[in-house]
């Protein structure tokens, strides 16, 4: 064991620096140099920059979001083109935190990013004049969009394939409710495609996976 003259401890190292005074130990085991460098925490010093980064963006877009809302009062204009500008901020942060978060996979990300669109799409629908193309055309599409890439990556990732049932059935099922905007004079025919969709996608997964979809359904409602 290695023993440091300076400090008057026994010390359980490989290494010839005391970890407390940083002078040379003095190592009787072993009279090899062994110069080896501590750790540099790099990991924590890269948590650091991220969490930095992140505040550094809400500043950001808080001050944009401020500027934005002061120029469109003072300049006493008849849009609230302030109200887009600053929900599209606001959407990017939400979408810039949590694409870059490491405990999320991209499963979650894609529908968190779908529920943090759909807000959007229809605040800036409502303040061009409320011509009804996010819930005719924008939203089907966009559900439809999901589901066909949660597909995708359960193909790719079958590996995990059990872990995607659920998102699976989550986007299955907000495509099945899109026809009922069709009740509150909506076109009907783009939320009957979203309809069409998750109906396609839930059968390919039934004749690809047959075994695995069932099994992982009966999992999740406790069959």
């Amino acid at each position: 064991m290695a023993y440091c003259n300076n400090c008057k401890l026994k010390i359980k190292t490989n290494k010839n620096i005391c970890p407390l005074c940083l002078k040379e130990l003095n190592n009787n085991d072993d009279n090899k140099m062994i110069y080896e460098e501590y750790p540099y925490y790099d990991d924590f010093y890269k948590e650091q920059k991220k969490i930095n980064a992140k505040k550094i963006v809400l500043l950001a877009s808080l001050a944009a979001i401020a500027a934005l809302i002061i120029v469109n009062i003072a300049s006493s204009s008849k849009y609230d083109w302030a109200v887009i500008s600053a929900s599209s901020i606001a959407a990017g942060y939400f979408s810039y935190i949590y694409f870059t978060a490491d405990t999320m996979y991209l499963r979650q990300k894609l529908l968190i990013e779908f529920f943090i669109l759909l807000p959007l799409i229809i605040i800036i629908d409502i303040c061009t004049g409320f011509h009804k193309w996010s819930f005719n055309y924008t939203i089907p599409f966009l559900s439809m969009a999901l589901n066909i890439a949660m597909l995708i990556i359960s193909l790719i990732d079958h590996k995990y394939f059990n872990e995607y049932v659920s998102y699976i059935i989550s986007t299955s099922f907000i495509s099945m409710l899109m026809p009922i905007t069709a009740l509150f004079h909506f076109v009907y025919w783009s939320s009957l495609s979203a309809f069409a969709s998750a109906l396609i996608i839930i059968l390919i997964m039934m004749l690809l996976f047959k075994n695995d979809f069932l099994s992982s359904l009966k999992k999740i409602f406790h069959v």
